[in-house]
Protein backbone atom coordinates (compact mmCIF):
# COMPACT_ATOMS: atom_id res chain seq x y z
CA UNK A 1 0.00 0.00 0.00
CA UNK A 2 1.28 3.13 -1.02
CA UNK A 3 0.56 6.94 -0.07
CA UNK A 4 -1.38 6.18 3.43
CA UNK A 5 0.75 9.35 5.05
CA UNK A 6 -2.55 11.46 5.55
CA UNK A 7 -4.73 8.55 6.65
CA UNK A 8 -1.88 7.38 9.67
CA UNK A 9 -1.73 10.81 10.59
CA UNK A 10 -5.41 11.29 11.27
CA UNK A 11 -5.86 8.17 12.42
CA UNK A 12 -3.06 8.94 15.16
CA UNK A 13 -4.66 11.60 16.47
CA UNK A 14 -7.57 9.70 16.88
CA UNK A 15 -5.79 7.11 18.66
CA UNK A 16 -4.24 9.75 20.83
CA UNK A 17 -7.40 11.02 21.79
CA UNK A 18 -9.08 7.88 22.43
CA UNK A 19 -9.95 5.81 25.76
CA UNK A 20 -8.24 2.82 26.26
CA UNK A 21 -11.08 0.74 26.65
CA UNK A 22 -11.53 0.47 22.84
CA UNK A 23 -9.80 -2.15 20.85
CA UNK A 24 -8.42 -0.73 17.27
CA UNK A 25 -7.85 -1.83 13.85
CA UNK A 26 -7.66 -1.52 10.22
CA UNK A 27 -10.31 -2.73 7.36
CA UNK A 28 -8.35 -2.87 4.01
CA UNK A 29 -11.63 -3.74 1.48
CA UNK A 30 -12.34 -3.65 -2.26
CA UNK A 31 -15.17 -4.74 -4.79
CA UNK A 32 -14.32 -8.01 -5.98
CA UNK A 33 -14.51 -7.91 -10.08
CA UNK A 34 -15.11 -3.95 -9.74
CA UNK A 35 -13.72 -3.95 -13.54
CA UNK A 36 -16.69 -6.07 -14.51
CA UNK A 37 -18.95 -3.81 -12.77
CA UNK A 38 -17.66 -0.41 -14.49
CA UNK A 39 -17.79 -2.60 -18.03
CA UNK A 40 -21.77 -3.30 -17.90
CA UNK A 41 -22.51 -0.11 -15.85
CA UNK A 42 -20.28 2.28 -16.97
CA UNK A 43 -17.57 4.21 -15.22
CA UNK A 44 -20.02 6.99 -13.83
CA UNK A 45 -21.93 4.63 -12.22
CA UNK A 46 -19.17 2.84 -10.77
CA UNK A 47 -17.80 6.02 -9.30
CA UNK A 48 -21.34 6.39 -7.89
CA UNK A 49 -21.54 3.28 -6.18
CA UNK A 50 -17.75 3.91 -4.68
CA UNK A 51 -18.90 7.26 -3.33
CA UNK A 52 -22.16 5.49 -1.86
CA UNK A 53 -19.67 3.00 -0.15
CA UNK A 54 -17.86 5.53 1.56
CA UNK A 55 -20.78 7.53 2.57
CA UNK A 56 -22.05 4.09 4.08
CA UNK A 57 -18.50 3.52 6.24
CA UNK A 58 -18.76 6.94 7.01
CA UNK A 59 -21.94 6.81 8.80
CA UNK A 60 -21.36 3.80 10.71
CA UNK A 61 -20.68 4.36 14.57
CA UNK A 62 -17.95 1.33 14.92
CA UNK A 63 -16.10 3.32 12.15
CA UNK A 64 -13.96 6.63 12.81
CA UNK A 65 -12.20 7.26 9.53
CA UNK A 66 -12.21 5.97 6.09
CA UNK A 67 -10.30 7.22 3.25
CA UNK A 68 -10.26 5.38 -0.53
CA UNK A 69 -6.76 5.20 -2.06
CA UNK A 70 -7.43 4.17 -5.10
CA UNK A 71 -10.13 2.49 -7.73
CA UNK A 72 -12.01 0.46 -4.82
CA UNK A 73 -9.71 0.33 -2.52
CA UNK A 74 -10.45 1.47 0.83
CA UNK A 75 -8.85 1.85 4.22
CA UNK A 76 -10.85 2.30 7.54
CA UNK A 77 -9.86 2.49 11.21
CA UNK A 78 -12.63 1.51 13.56
CA UNK A 79 -13.26 0.53 17.07
CA UNK A 80 -14.82 -1.77 18.94
CA UNK A 81 -15.25 -2.57 23.12
CA UNK A 82 -11.69 -4.10 24.02
CA UNK A 83 -13.47 -7.14 25.22
CA UNK A 84 -14.62 -8.11 21.97
CA UNK A 85 -12.89 -11.61 20.70
CA UNK A 86 -11.66 -12.53 17.42
CA UNK A 87 -14.60 -14.32 16.18
CA UNK A 88 -16.91 -11.43 17.24
CA UNK A 89 -15.45 -8.94 15.29
CA UNK A 90 -15.16 -10.80 12.12
CA UNK A 91 -18.72 -11.16 12.76
CA UNK A 92 -19.16 -7.45 13.33
CA UNK A 93 -17.14 -6.87 10.20
CA UNK A 94 -19.17 -8.83 8.12
CA UNK A 95 -22.29 -7.60 9.25
CA UNK A 96 -21.14 -3.50 8.03
CA UNK A 97 -21.13 -5.19 4.49
CA UNK A 98 -24.34 -7.69 4.30
CA UNK A 99 -26.94 -4.89 4.57
CA UNK A 100 -25.41 -2.29 2.10
CA UNK A 101 -24.50 -5.29 -0.71
CA UNK A 102 -28.26 -6.56 -0.07
CA UNK A 103 -29.68 -3.30 -0.62
CA UNK A 104 -27.24 -2.35 -3.51
CA UNK A 105 -27.66 -5.49 -5.60
CA UNK A 106 -30.78 -4.73 -6.24
CA UNK A 107 -30.38 -2.07 -8.05
CA UNK A 108 -27.64 -3.62 -9.76
CA UNK A 109 -28.82 -7.02 -10.61
CA UNK A 110 -26.46 -8.05 -13.88
CA UNK A 111 -23.39 -8.22 -11.83
CA UNK A 112 -22.61 -10.18 -8.35
CA UNK A 113 -21.62 -7.32 -5.63
CA UNK A 114 -18.88 -8.75 -3.05
CA UNK A 115 -16.64 -7.52 -0.90
CA UNK A 116 -12.75 -8.70 0.00
CA UNK A 117 -12.13 -7.50 3.65
CA UNK A 118 -8.95 -7.53 5.46
CA UNK A 119 -8.94 -6.98 9.33
CA UNK A 120 -5.61 -6.26 11.41
CA UNK A 121 -5.99 -5.00 15.34
CA UNK A 122 -3.41 -2.11 15.81
CA UNK A 123 -1.29 -2.97 18.49
CA UNK A 124 1.53 -0.98 20.12
CA UNK A 125 4.32 -3.56 20.34
CA UNK A 126 6.26 -1.32 23.03
CA UNK A 127 6.05 1.20 25.20
CA UNK A 128 8.93 2.99 22.69
CA UNK A 129 7.18 2.01 19.59
CA UNK A 130 5.20 4.83 18.00
CA UNK A 131 1.05 4.78 17.02
CA UNK A 132 2.36 5.81 13.67
CA UNK A 133 4.70 2.77 13.02
CA UNK A 134 1.83 0.64 14.70
CA UNK A 135 -1.05 1.50 12.18
CA UNK A 136 1.34 1.44 9.31
CA UNK A 137 2.10 -2.51 10.53
CA UNK A 138 -1.89 -2.66 10.79
CA UNK A 139 -2.21 -1.62 7.49
CA UNK A 140 0.31 -3.94 6.00
CA UNK A 141 -1.26 -6.74 7.87
CA UNK A 142 -5.25 -5.90 6.66
CA UNK A 143 -3.76 -5.76 3.35
CA UNK A 144 -2.62 -9.25 3.03
CA UNK A 145 -5.33 -10.46 4.89
CA UNK A 146 -7.83 -8.48 2.06
CA UNK A 147 -5.25 -10.14 -0.41
CA UNK A 148 -5.98 -13.64 1.34
CA UNK A 149 -10.09 -13.24 1.36
CA UNK A 150 -9.83 -12.77 -1.87
CA UNK A 151 -7.84 -15.86 -2.94
CA UNK A 152 -9.89 -17.52 -0.67
CA UNK A 153 -13.24 -16.78 -2.87
CA UNK A 154 -15.52 -16.73 0.49
CA UNK A 155 -16.06 -13.13 0.32
CA UNK A 156 -15.81 -12.89 4.39
CA UNK A 157 -13.86 -10.48 6.35
CA UNK A 158 -10.10 -12.30 7.18
CA UNK A 159 -8.16 -12.00 10.45
CA UNK A 160 -4.46 -11.40 10.09
CA UNK A 161 -2.67 -13.69 12.02
CA UNK A 162 0.61 -15.18 12.56
CA UNK A 163 0.78 -17.47 9.90
CA UNK A 164 0.18 -14.28 7.84
CA UNK A 165 2.85 -12.62 9.85
CA UNK A 166 5.25 -15.00 8.89
CA UNK A 167 4.36 -14.60 5.20
CA UNK A 168 4.22 -11.39 5.20
CA UNK A 169 7.90 -10.98 6.65
CA UNK A 170 9.33 -13.27 4.50
CA UNK A 171 7.48 -10.82 1.25
CA UNK A 172 9.78 -8.49 2.59
CA UNK A 173 13.20 -10.49 2.64
CA UNK A 174 12.01 -11.39 -0.56
CA UNK A 175 11.32 -7.95 -2.32
CA UNK A 176 14.53 -6.61 -0.39
CA UNK A 177 16.38 -9.43 -1.95
CA UNK A 178 15.15 -8.74 -5.52
CA UNK A 179 15.89 -4.93 -5.17
CA UNK A 180 19.26 -5.86 -4.42
CA UNK A 181 19.95 -8.40 -7.13
CA UNK A 182 18.53 -5.86 -9.76
CA UNK A 183 20.71 -3.31 -8.37
CA UNK A 184 24.00 -6.01 -8.47
CA UNK A 185 22.93 -7.27 -11.68
CA UNK A 186 22.58 -10.63 -10.14
CA UNK A 187 19.74 -11.75 -12.60
CA UNK A 188 20.40 -14.10 -15.30
CA UNK A 189 18.68 -16.58 -17.90
CA UNK A 190 19.01 -19.82 -18.82
CA UNK A 191 17.65 -21.89 -22.41
CA UNK A 192 15.37 -23.96 -22.38
CA UNK A 193 15.44 -25.83 -26.06
CA UNK A 194 12.34 -25.80 -28.84
CA UNK A 195 12.94 -29.19 -30.57
CA UNK A 196 11.47 -30.24 -34.13
CA UNK A 197 10.01 -33.76 -33.42
CA UNK A 198 10.65 -34.89 -37.46
CA UNK A 199 14.26 -34.87 -37.07
CA UNK A 200 14.88 -34.47 -33.28
CA UNK A 201 17.30 -31.16 -33.10
CA UNK A 202 16.78 -27.73 -31.38
CA UNK A 203 15.15 -25.68 -33.40
CA UNK A 204 15.10 -22.33 -31.15
CA UNK A 205 15.22 -21.59 -27.09
CA UNK A 206 13.02 -19.96 -24.56
CA UNK A 207 15.19 -17.69 -22.49
CA UNK A 208 14.26 -17.99 -18.69
CA UNK A 209 15.10 -15.58 -15.80
CA UNK A 210 17.05 -16.86 -12.82
CA UNK A 211 18.10 -15.05 -9.52
CA UNK A 212 21.56 -15.57 -8.33
CA UNK A 213 21.67 -15.59 -4.70
CA UNK A 214 25.43 -13.74 -2.92
CA UNK A 215 26.98 -16.87 -2.78
CA UNK A 216 25.77 -18.24 -5.97
CA UNK A 217 22.51 -20.24 -5.50
CA UNK A 218 20.16 -20.23 -7.94
CA UNK A 219 16.88 -19.00 -7.26
CA UNK A 220 14.04 -20.35 -9.01
CA UNK A 221 11.21 -17.97 -10.83
CA UNK A 222 8.46 -18.88 -8.86
CA UNK A 223 10.30 -17.40 -5.58
CA UNK A 224 10.67 -13.50 -7.10
CA UNK A 225 8.60 -13.09 -10.09
CA UNK A 226 5.39 -13.01 -8.46
CA UNK A 227 6.44 -9.69 -6.34
CA UNK A 228 8.23 -8.26 -8.67
CA UNK A 229 5.31 -8.70 -10.97
CA UNK A 230 3.38 -7.40 -8.14
CA UNK A 231 5.67 -4.24 -7.24
CA UNK A 232 6.41 -3.19 -11.19
CA UNK A 233 9.91 -4.02 -10.95
CA UNK A 234 9.57 -6.77 -13.32
CA UNK A 235 9.69 -3.96 -16.07
CA UNK A 236 13.03 -3.77 -15.20
CA UNK A 237 14.23 -7.16 -15.30
CA UNK A 238 12.29 -8.05 -18.83
CA UNK A 239 14.75 -5.39 -20.20
CA UNK A 240 17.61 -7.10 -17.77
CA UNK A 241 17.25 -10.20 -19.45
CA UNK A 242 16.43 -9.10 -23.26
CA UNK A 243 19.91 -7.34 -22.83
CA UNK A 244 21.77 -10.28 -21.57
CA UNK A 245 20.49 -12.61 -24.00
CA UNK A 246 20.96 -9.88 -27.42
CA UNK A 247 24.59 -9.56 -25.92
CA UNK A 248 24.91 -13.68 -25.92
CA UNK A 249 23.54 -14.04 -29.33
CA UNK A 250 25.71 -10.74 -30.44
CA UNK A 251 28.84 -12.69 -29.26
CA UNK A 252 27.85 -15.75 -31.14
CA UNK A 253 27.51 -13.62 -34.41
CA UNK A 254 30.64 -11.98 -33.93
CA UNK A 255 32.89 -14.98 -33.71
CA UNK A 256 30.69 -16.83 -36.45
CA UNK A 257 29.13 -19.17 -33.78
CA UNK A 258 25.38 -20.52 -34.60
CA UNK A 259 22.62 -18.79 -33.07
CA UNK A 260 18.96 -19.73 -32.40
CA UNK A 261 16.27 -17.75 -32.54
CA UNK A 262 15.65 -17.06 -28.69
CA UNK A 263 12.24 -15.79 -26.91
CA UNK A 264 12.08 -13.43 -24.25
CA UNK A 265 8.78 -13.29 -21.80
CA UNK A 266 6.96 -10.34 -21.90
CA UNK A 267 5.16 -9.13 -18.60
CA UNK A 268 1.21 -7.70 -18.57
CA UNK A 269 2.66 -4.16 -17.01
CA UNK A 270 4.56 -3.58 -20.69
CA UNK A 271 1.19 -3.88 -22.41
CA UNK A 272 0.43 -0.20 -20.78
CA UNK A 273 3.07 1.66 -22.35
CA UNK A 274 2.99 2.32 -26.08
CA UNK A 275 6.43 2.52 -26.38
CA UNK A 276 7.40 -1.02 -25.03
CA UNK A 277 8.00 -2.88 -28.38
CA UNK A 278 9.97 -0.13 -29.87
CA UNK A 279 12.47 -0.43 -26.73
CA UNK A 280 13.04 -3.81 -27.08
CA UNK A 281 13.24 -3.18 -30.53
CA UNK A 282 15.90 -1.02 -29.91
CA UNK A 283 17.57 -3.06 -27.29
CA UNK A 284 18.16 -5.91 -30.29
CA UNK A 285 19.70 -2.83 -32.48
CA UNK A 286 22.21 -1.61 -30.47
CA UNK A 287 24.14 -5.48 -30.14
CA UNK A 288 23.24 -5.86 -33.69
CA UNK A 289 20.55 -8.70 -33.63
CA UNK A 290 18.43 -9.79 -36.62
CA UNK A 291 14.49 -9.53 -35.45
CA UNK A 292 14.18 -12.37 -36.27
CA UNK A 293 16.45 -14.22 -34.05
CA UNK A 294 14.48 -12.55 -30.81
CA UNK A 295 11.34 -13.66 -30.51
CA UNK A 296 8.69 -12.30 -27.76
CA UNK A 297 6.23 -14.64 -25.72
CA UNK A 298 3.29 -13.04 -24.28
CA UNK A 299 0.62 -15.42 -21.92
CA UNK A 300 -2.89 -16.33 -22.81
CA UNK A 301 -3.66 -15.19 -19.35
CA UNK A 302 -2.62 -11.46 -20.67
CA UNK A 303 -4.89 -11.29 -23.58
CA UNK A 304 -7.46 -12.19 -21.45
CA UNK A 305 -6.91 -9.24 -19.06
CA UNK A 306 -5.62 -6.60 -21.45
CA UNK A 307 -6.35 -7.74 -25.02
CA UNK A 308 -6.96 -4.35 -26.52
CA UNK A 309 -3.48 -3.50 -24.87
CA UNK A 310 -1.65 -6.83 -26.38
CA UNK A 311 -3.05 -6.89 -29.35
CA UNK A 312 -0.96 -3.11 -29.99
CA UNK A 313 1.91 -4.43 -28.67
CA UNK A 314 1.87 -7.81 -30.85
CA UNK A 315 0.99 -5.92 -33.83
CA UNK A 316 4.29 -3.44 -33.49
CA UNK A 317 6.40 -6.12 -32.85
CA UNK A 318 5.61 -7.91 -35.94
CA UNK A 319 6.05 -4.63 -37.52
CA UNK A 320 9.44 -4.67 -36.44
CA UNK A 321 10.32 -7.85 -38.02
CA UNK A 322 10.20 -10.12 -34.16
CA UNK A 323 8.09 -13.37 -34.06
CA UNK A 324 5.40 -13.51 -31.26
CA UNK A 325 4.32 -16.36 -29.49
CA UNK A 326 1.10 -17.36 -27.57
CA UNK A 327 2.49 -18.79 -24.24
CA UNK A 328 0.03 -21.81 -22.33
CA UNK A 329 -2.36 -21.43 -24.60
CA UNK A 330 -4.97 -23.29 -23.03
CA UNK A 331 -4.67 -22.70 -19.76
CA UNK A 332 -7.45 -19.80 -19.69
CA UNK A 333 -10.63 -19.03 -21.87
CA UNK A 334 -9.15 -16.98 -24.73
CA UNK A 335 -10.59 -20.53 -26.97
CA UNK A 336 -11.11 -18.69 -31.05
CA UNK A 337 -11.27 -15.21 -30.35
CA UNK A 338 -7.19 -14.76 -30.53
CA UNK A 339 -7.66 -16.17 -33.87
CA UNK A 340 -10.15 -13.81 -35.22
CA UNK A 341 -8.46 -10.82 -33.55
CA UNK A 342 -4.62 -11.51 -33.71
CA UNK A 343 -2.23 -12.42 -35.76
CA UNK A 344 0.90 -14.50 -34.20
CA UNK A 345 3.94 -16.51 -35.42
CA UNK A 346 3.51 -19.32 -32.68
CA UNK A 347 0.93 -21.10 -30.66
CA UNK A 348 2.47 -22.81 -27.82
CA UNK A 349 -0.43 -25.10 -26.89
CA UNK A 350 -0.23 -26.03 -22.42
CA UNK A 351 0.75 -29.21 -20.91
CA UNK A 352 -3.01 -29.62 -20.13
CA UNK A 353 -3.07 -30.93 -23.90
CA UNK A 354 -1.04 -33.69 -22.73
CA UNK A 355 -3.02 -34.90 -19.84
CA UNK A 356 -3.61 -38.66 -19.18
CA UNK A 357 -7.38 -38.17 -18.28
CA UNK A 358 -9.00 -40.48 -20.55
CA UNK A 359 -11.84 -38.28 -20.99
CA UNK A 360 -9.62 -34.93 -21.89
CA UNK A 361 -7.23 -37.03 -23.70
CA UNK A 362 -9.91 -38.35 -26.14
CA UNK A 363 -10.79 -34.35 -26.82
CA UNK A 364 -7.26 -33.34 -27.36
CA UNK A 365 -6.92 -35.70 -30.07
CA UNK A 366 -9.46 -34.12 -31.54
CA UNK A 367 -8.47 -30.58 -31.04
CA UNK A 368 -4.76 -30.56 -31.38
CA UNK A 369 -4.91 -31.96 -35.09
CA UNK A 370 -7.77 -28.77 -35.94
CA UNK A 371 -5.60 -26.20 -34.13
CA UNK A 372 -2.81 -26.89 -36.36
CA UNK A 373 -4.81 -27.18 -39.26
CA UNK A 374 -6.04 -24.24 -38.92
CA UNK A 375 -2.50 -23.32 -37.64
CA UNK A 376 -1.22 -24.05 -41.07
CA UNK A 377 -3.87 -21.74 -42.81
CA UNK A 378 -2.93 -18.87 -40.69
CA UNK A 379 0.97 -19.45 -41.12
CA UNK A 380 1.03 -20.10 -37.59
CA UNK A 381 2.70 -22.82 -35.92
CA UNK A 382 2.10 -24.92 -33.03
CA UNK A 383 4.68 -25.81 -30.52
CA UNK A 384 3.58 -28.10 -27.21
CA UNK A 385 4.99 -27.24 -23.85
CA UNK A 386 5.58 -29.67 -21.14
CA UNK A 387 6.48 -32.70 -22.27
CA UNK A 388 7.77 -35.47 -20.19
CA UNK A 389 8.29 -38.70 -21.76
CA UNK A 390 8.87 -40.41 -25.45
CA UNK A 391 5.46 -41.41 -25.43
CA UNK A 392 4.11 -37.55 -25.49
CA UNK A 393 6.57 -36.95 -28.78
CA UNK A 394 5.16 -40.15 -30.43
CA UNK A 395 1.42 -39.07 -29.34
CA UNK A 396 2.01 -34.97 -30.91
CA UNK A 397 3.71 -36.59 -34.09
CA UNK A 398 0.81 -38.57 -34.74
CA UNK A 399 -1.25 -35.56 -33.97
CA UNK A 400 0.55 -33.46 -36.53
CA UNK A 401 2.02 -31.54 -33.91
CA UNK A 402 6.19 -31.37 -34.87
CA UNK A 403 7.13 -29.09 -32.35
CA UNK A 404 7.87 -29.43 -29.00
CA UNK A 405 9.77 -28.60 -25.98
CA UNK A 406 9.65 -29.82 -21.99
CA UNK A 407 11.52 -31.66 -19.51
CA UNK A 408 11.78 -34.98 -21.88
CA UNK A 409 14.43 -32.99 -23.66
CA UNK A 410 16.30 -30.53 -20.94
CA UNK A 411 15.56 -28.24 -18.05
CA UNK A 412 16.16 -24.86 -18.75
CA UNK A 413 20.09 -24.48 -18.98
CA UNK A 414 23.00 -22.05 -18.78
CA UNK A 415 23.60 -20.71 -21.98
CA UNK A 416 27.23 -21.98 -22.62
CA UNK A 417 25.48 -25.66 -21.50
CA UNK A 418 22.85 -25.09 -24.35
CA UNK A 419 24.82 -24.72 -27.23
CA UNK A 420 27.50 -27.49 -26.17
CA UNK A 421 23.74 -29.28 -26.35
CA UNK A 422 23.14 -27.59 -29.34
CA UNK A 423 26.41 -28.90 -31.55
CA UNK A 424 25.96 -32.12 -30.21
CA UNK A 425 22.49 -32.80 -30.12
CA UNK A 426 22.97 -36.77 -29.51
CA UNK A 427 23.78 -35.97 -25.79
CA UNK A 428 20.38 -34.12 -25.95
CA UNK A 429 17.93 -36.21 -28.18
CA UNK A 430 17.80 -40.20 -27.33
CA UNK A 431 18.88 -42.25 -30.06
CA UNK A 432 16.04 -43.79 -32.15
CA UNK A 433 13.27 -41.27 -30.59
CA UNK A 434 11.72 -40.19 -33.86
CA UNK A 435 11.04 -43.07 -36.20
CA UNK A 436 11.27 -41.87 -39.83
CA UNK A 437 7.69 -40.87 -41.38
Amino acid sequence: MQHYGPFVENAERILLSSEQKFRHYILCLDITDFRSFNHFYGFEAGSNFLLEIQEYLENLSQILLVRRFYSDCFLCLASSPAGLGDKELLAECRKYFSAFLTSRQEAYPACTLKIACGVCTVEKKSPRSSISSSLADAIDGANAARKESKKRGSHSPVLFDQDMSVRLSAQYAQEHANALALHENRFCFYLQPKVSLTTGKIVGAEALARQKSPDGKIIPPDIFLPLMEANGSVVELDRMICAQVCAFLSQRLKNHLPAVPTSVNLSRIHIQNPSSADRFHGIAEHYGIPPRLLEFELTETILLQEFSGAKQLIDRLRALGHPVSIDDFGSGYAGMNIWQELTFDILKLDKNFLSQDPERSLRNEILIPHLIQIGRRLHTRILCEGVEDLSQCLYLKKLGCFLAQGYYFSPPVPPDIFYTYYENHSKLIPCGAYPKD
